[in-house]
């Protein structure tokens, strides 16, 4: 599948793509935060070179939440206090260190236990070690 395949594939699940640049985690597009892209956009914004996809979280992908755990702490105990999700994937190091799920509780104030309004990478991004990682999502995503 190429970017602009798995970009369709997000849009159809109600989730927000957002073009990144290869090898790298951070948008470049000003005004990326209200990026809303339609289905006749994506071709040109996802043309076939090789690059990232992010998507916006929160309320513009339907209530999509990433739970960032980077402390060990909230690591440790975030199986004793966070909804239950397939889609879990991080580093290495690190591999459950993101969780996503969906919260019907998006509005402005869009916290869960990570500020949102930021973007995470979805397949079939490359970052240096993070592409293993993020074939775990595949199961969610499928």
């Amino acid at each position: 599948m190429t970017p602009l395949d798995h970009a369709r594939k997000y849009q159809r699940r109600g989730w927000q793509p957002l073009p990144i640049p290869h090898r790298t985690k951070h948008p470049v597009i000003t005004g990326w935060q209200n990026l809303k892209l339609n289905e006749s956009d994506l071709a040109n914004h996802f043309n076939g070179k090789p690059q990232n996809i992010g998507v916006l979280l929160g309320a513009k992908s339907n209530g999509l939440t990433d739970i960032d755990l980077d402390s060990p702490e909230a690591a440790k105990i975030a199986d004793y206090f966070l909804p239950p999700t397939t889609a879990e994937f991080g580093r290495a190091s690190t591999p459950r260190s993101h969780r996503l799920i969906v919260s019907s509780n998006c509005g402005h104030s869009e916290t869960f236990l990570y500020l949102l309004g930021i973007t995470i990478k979805f397949l079939p991004s490359v970052y240096l070690e993070c592409i293993s990682n993020l074939l775990e999502l595949l199961t969610f995503i499928n």
